[in-house]
């Protein structure tokens, strides 16, 4: 009975260093990096999600597109930067993921229905119900244009 025991024990152990070395695998520095940047999207101080949304726009990674078109529900105040105080994190996720949206398909914000896909005409105050509208335009987009590249010539810098 004891032997049987230990056998258990073993194969417990086992299993859990297997799993342990599995994330060890999985986990490699860039996946960190992106859930670190995810995490702070979802739940950071205005200044954290600030920063990622910067990132995003300027390094476009793939992996954060459904976390920033989850971010156009965010109703955080941004960090004044001497403008008008008025931004928020909704505002910024549009426009972050519209910015993403012209490098695969070509068209302006204009050209995509600037009401459907963006706040400019919101003034900074969009209600719940109009953030869950252009969170649904970008959702279908995204599902339509997910396996799109980023083709050089459509940069934008």
């Amino acid at each position: 009975m004891k032997k049987q025991n230990v056998k258990a024990v073993k194969i417990f152990i086992y299993g859990i260093l297997i799993v342990f070395l599995a994330c060890l695998c999985y986990f490699d520095g860039e996946r960190v990096q992106t859930l670190k940047l995810k995490i702070k999207l979802k739940w950071g101080a205005p200044e954290q999600k600030e920063y990622v949304l910067n990132q995003f726009m300027d390094r476009h990674p793939r992996v954060l597109i459904p976390t920033v078109i989850e971010a156009i529900l965010d109703d955080t105040s941004l960090p004044m930067h001497g403008d008008t105080g008025w931004g928020k994190v909704y505002h910024q996720a549009a426009t972050a993921i519209s910015n993403y949206a012209r490098l695969i398909d070509g068209k302006t914000q204009f050209e995509r229905g600037r009401d459907e896909y963006s706040f400019g005409r919101d003034v900074g105050r969009a209600s719940l119900e109009r953030r869950k509208e252009v969170y649904n335009n970008w959702k279908k987009w995204w599902k339509i244009n997910k396996n799109y590249k980023i083709h050089n010539r459509r940069r934008l810098h």
